[in-house]
């Protein structure tokens, strides 16, 4: 008998809670969580993929074709493909080689 009345008194307790109506109202609080989450995370995404578009525009710009294309050269060591940065790294009768846009030069260093 003890165990018939524990039993009704958790139905009438389970009942008083309605966890069909529980659960619905976690469902839209979650719902209502959930949204500004997403749209933060989208937002997110857009900003680093601009981000990601401004950076290699950037990188672009910076590269040795566009720098060529500028009208600058690139001179290298001729027999380590080394980038001669200062006439100090050169001897007299080393031969370099100059990158241009269109083609490249080869010289020998004379004094």
């Amino acid at each position: 008998r003890e165990s018939r009345v524990s039993g009704l008194a958790l139905f009438q307790r389970l009942r008083r809670l309605r966890p069909a109506q529980l659960l619905a109202d976690r469902r839209e609080a979650l719902q209502r969580l959930r949204e500004p989450l997403v749209e933060h995370a989208h937002r997110r995404l857009h900003d680093l993929r601009q981000r990601l578009a401004d950076l290699e525009s950037r990188l672009r710009l910076l590269s040795p074709d566009q720098v060529l294309g500028r009208g600058y050269s690139i001179t290298l060591d001729a027999a380590s493909g080394k980038i001669i940065r200062s006439a100090a790294d050169v001897a007299v009768d080393q031969v370099l080689r100059t990158r241009l846009k269109r083609g490249e030069i080869r010289s020998r260093v004379a004094f």
